[in-house]
């Protein structure tokens, strides 16, 4: 409870740093509690199909990736972000790259800010972005366990890596006896990172399920890419092996899965189509225009403020600048 009253008062996101302070920003004016939205808010097409062009279409670096700026206003009405998008984005990007308040990409240890406790990083994270944060309908309180790794890899984000495991002839590695699933995401081990970082890339396997269990539960092992070795449970390095594998999945599912697959692919190629290839009447466009309502306006927002090697996006993660455009590139091969 003391530290709970300590924290609230004075935690440790007063003393970071001026860049760490506008992503807070960006965060409570993008996040910020309102009444949640519902397709029923959603008015009908408005507009017949049009070819967008020049000011209304960004062509990036990355393979055929191609994006619609020009949000459904017209079809819609005025998108709460949009409005307060463009002045946000302006402001975090101005304390990102002024000439005075410019951030190295090569800090060192030295200069990371620590909390003093698990307890105090949870109630300072709580104070600082639990009300702008969606509902939460389960927690996750053991990720650091060998079960609660196991967990992520079956119940979690990792279910969509997850697999049959391959044999070690196959995987060009060892591989734990009995192991009979692995989540990979070895995929990652070309991109070099920037010092004092490590490389991205490692496979977790799991046993298979105990007889009176419907899944399987028991860690045998994670393959190290950084390392080039397979850690079991008990060796010395073996945390650091876990918190790897954690790390390499979150980064995977949040750049690759969500924001360039769900994001630029999917929901930017959804919205393409309907809005420049069917009619304002068109029955699929009538049912669709819930689905991609908002996407040119959060993707125009994402390109500005996550894409760009220097930006948040890129400062979020432990790519250089050359393997953080190869990555991107690489998706949309």
């Amino acid at each position: 409870a003391r530290l709970e009253q300590r924290v609230h008062h004075s935690n440790k996101f007063d003393d970071v740093n001026i860049h760490t302070k506008g992503l807070i920003m960006t965060v409570h004016a993008f996040g910020a509690p309102q009444t949640p939205a519902s397709s029923t808010q959603v008015e009908p097409p408005a507009i017949e199909q049009m070819i967008f062009d020049g000011e209304d279409v960004w062509t990036g670096l990355l393979p055929g990736l191609r994006m619609i700026t020009k949000d459904e206003r017209a079809e819609s009405g005025v998108f709460e972000l949009d409005t307060l998008g463009p002045f946000i984005t302006a402001l975090t990007l101005d304390l990102l790259e002024g000439p005075e308040t410019e951030l190295s990409l090569t800090d060192s240890l030295e200069d990371l800010l620590y909390f003093s406790s698990a307890e105090e990083a949870v109630i300072s994270m709580d104070a600082t972005f639990g009300s702008y944060l969606p509902a939460q309908y389960q927690t996750w309180s053991d990720l650091g366990t060998d079960e609660g790794t196991a967990a992520v890899c079956v119940s979690g984000a990792g279910a969509w890596y997850l697999r049959g495991a391959r044999p070690p002839e196959e995987a060009g590695h060892a591989v734990p006896s009995g192991a009979a699933f692995e989540c990979n995401l070895e995929h990652m081990d070309k991109y070099e990172t920037r010092h004092p970082w490590m490389k991205y890339g490692a496979t977790a396997y799991l046993a298979k399920a105990d007889p009176e269990k419907a899944l399987p539960s028991e860690l045998l092992g994670i393959w190290s890419c950084h390392y080039g070795r397979l850690f079991s449970p008990g060796d010395e390095l073996w945390e650091e092996a876990k918190a790897s594998f954690r790390s390499s999945l979150g980064t995977s599912v949040t750049t690759r899965d969500h924001l360039a697959v769900c994001h630029w692919i999917v929901a930017n190629g959804l919205q393409c189509a309907a809005r420049e290839a069917t009619s304002k009447d068109h029955p699929l466009r009538r049912l669709l225009k819930q689905f991609y309502h908002g996407t040119a306006t959060i993707n125009d927002q994402a390109r500005e403020l996550l894409l760009p090697v220097g930006r948040l996006g890129f400062r979020n993660f432990a790519f250089t600048e050359d393997s953080w455009v190869s990555y991107f590139s690489d998706v949309f091969e």
